[in-house]
């Protein structure tokens, strides 16, 4: 006996279960079989857009997503969908609506998205204000916290970020992120010991990024030099103390001491 075919919530589930285990073909099928009930179904053409992305057809994702944002869906995880794939084909005034509108349907992920979004385009009081729309759910987010300590050592508010910093290292040691942008409020505080600790388990970690690495390194470098400056600076006090006490405390620049 033949099974009956699928209805349209079977599809759509059928369709988004396919994408997420990577089997594209098997999505597309299923998405096409729901467009054959339903023509302009919202969720078939958001799966047959991020199939074209994941095939590298920008003018098919195109076509499917423009009809998608036409009639946009009230999911917030599909909308969620939505903003990465228009993200993808550089639609950011797209994925921003979608991002945010699945933010306020109670989503994390949409405030976390658009964060990155905004981050990204150095929109920065914008992306402060989705990270913090994230904190407002979920107070220990590591992502959030670690961008907003790289946010705010790039606008130099050093307490902020060594505040938000702390947070996501507390829950994640290693997070490069996190680790990175305290390291370099350090560094310009002239605390060349704990920036270096700061970025040492970056740069000797074997998960973090080439990038990443190379970062952290070129910081323990600054650190050391601004040590090594630090060390030269007592040594030449320490000298001019001992100079002064052989000469009865006059010490004369050495340009004056050598005139012709």
């Amino acid at each position: 006996m033949q099974a009956p075919p699928l209805i349209a919530s079977q599809l759509a589930e059928a369709a988004a279960a396919a994408f997420t285990r990577r089997d594209f073909q098997a999505a597309a099928a299923h998405a096409r079989a729901l467009l054959d009930q339903s023509p302009s179904d919202s969720r078939a053409l958001l799966v047959l857009g991020l199939v074209a992305i994941e095939a590298n057809d920008l003018a098919a994702a195109q076509h499917y997503l423009a009809q998608v944002k036409a009639a946009p869906p009230q999911n917030a995880r599909a909308l969620n969908s939505l903003g990465v794939a228009l993200s993808h084909i550089g639609d950011s005034a797209g994925a921003r609506s979608a991002f945010a509108r699945a933010g306020e349907l109670g989503l994390v992920d949409g405030w976390r998205n658009l964060g990155s979004l905004e981050n990204g385009a150095r929109n920065w009081d914008a992306a402060v204000d989705a990270f913090q729309r994230v904190l407002a759910v979920a107070p220990a987010d590591v992502l959030a916290h670690a961008a907003l300590a790289h946010i705010f050592e790039i606008r130099h508010d050093s307490a902020q970020s060594i505040a938000h910093a702390s947070q996501a290292i507390a829950s994640d040691p290693t997070n490069a992120v996190a680790r990175v942008a305290l390291a370099r409020v350090l560094v310009r505080q002239a605390d060349s010991v704990g920036a270096e600790a700061a970025a040492t388990p970056v740069a000797e970690s074997e998960s973090a990024s080439n990038n990443d690495r190379s970062i952290a390194w070129g910081l323990i470098g600054d650190a050391r030099d601004q040590a090594a400056v630090e060390r030269l600076e007592v040594c030449e006090l320490e000298a001019c103390r001992a100079l002064r006490k052989s000469d009865g405390g006059a010490v004369e620049p050495a340009l004056r001491r050598f005139q012709f």
